[in-house]
């Protein structure tokens, strides 16, 4: 979040927007590159590579950031009030219907987001050995890649449709075809493995369709003055819904006896589909339907 805060105060207006979606899909593109490399480090140098792999981006993306954002100049703060406000103070984001809509969305959003990609690979590993495949090798990252990219078309592809129309209505559909994708997962019993693998790459596609449009919308929703405390919260509850969400579906693991049970993966996957419920539900109570045009205009204003 505070990369995302870096760039949106260095927009205006529609710009500001529309930039939203591909800092999002950017983090999709991390996520399934994370698998790969983790597959091809661990084959070569054992565990410890994957986890020095992960560390040389994290040292690579603050290099990229002192360079890329050196020089740019930064929209200036017109808001008087919230000069005065203290940092740490976010009543304000709580009294704000429209912002806290999209932020309790993004905590049921990242619940089934983090909780499937923490569990995709044991998930492909069962769906590999169930239908009696040998020794996996690097399959089953190279699965995991392919189908987590899926988030990059998906969320640019939802928040540019909901530029020309309703946003929460927008979230909604692709919050329920979520949950329905998901429990037809969870219920269908012992599919093929290129069945599998099909229905997996439409709950990615439908789990993120949504990312770019709820950031967007929790940007265009903050009053003047609020941008960084809106996405502080924003970022605190949908992590805590990352944090949980993964947690519930090893938790439903557990309880239908195990890994190697397919009834734990269906109760994993009811566990992981609530969050798009919980989404659905939150993002109907945004009082007004506004494309993120007309909001657009409001924030140029």
């Amino acid at each position: 979040m505070p990369g995302l805060r870096i760039l949106t105060e260095r927009f205006e207006g529609a710009a500001r927007i529309r930039s939203v979606p591909y800092y999002t899909a950017a983090f999709g593109v991390g996520a399934s590159l994370s698998f790969f490399l983790s597959g091809v480090m661990a084959q070569r140098y054992g565990w410890p590579g994957a986890f020095w792999a992960s560390a040389v981006g994290s040292v690579a993306a603050a290099v990229l950031m002192l360079l890329a954002a050196w020089g740019i100049p930064v929209e200036p703060e017109l808001s008087a009030a919230a000069n005065s406000r203290h940092p740490l103070d976010f009543r304000p984001v709580l009294t704000n219907r429209d912002a806290l809509a999209y932020v309790l969305a993004y905590g049921g959003h990242s619940w089934e987001l983090f909780g499937f990609r923490a569990w995709l690979p044991a998930y492909l590993l069962f769906a590999w050995t169930r239908v009696g495949g040998g020794a996996p090798g690097s399959a089953i990252t190279n699965w995991a890649t392919v189908i987590t990219v899926t988030s990059l078309p998906a969320s640019i592809m939802g928040a540019e449709f909901a530029i020309h129309g309703s946003r929460n209505r927008l979230i909604r559909a692709f919050a329920i075809s979520s949950v329905a994708v998901g429990l037809i997962i969870a219920l269908g019993g012992n599919f093929s493995f290129a069945l599998t693998m099909l229905m997996l790459f439409g709950y990615a596609f439908a789990i993120s369709a949504d990312s770019g449009a709820l950031t967007a919308g929790a940007v265009a929703a903050a009053r003047p003055g609020e941008q960084g405390a809106t996405l502080a919260v924003y970022s605190l509850v949908g992590f805590a819904g990352g944090a949980l969400g993964p947690l519930a579906a090893g938790f439903a693991l557990n309880a239908g006896g195990g890994l190697r049970m397919s009834g734990a993966w269906h109760l994993a996957f009811v566990a992981l589909v609530t969050g798009s419920a919980l989404a659905a539900v939150a993002i109907s109570i945004v009082p007004r339907a506004q494309p993120d045009s007309a909001l657009a205009s409001n924030i140029a204003k």
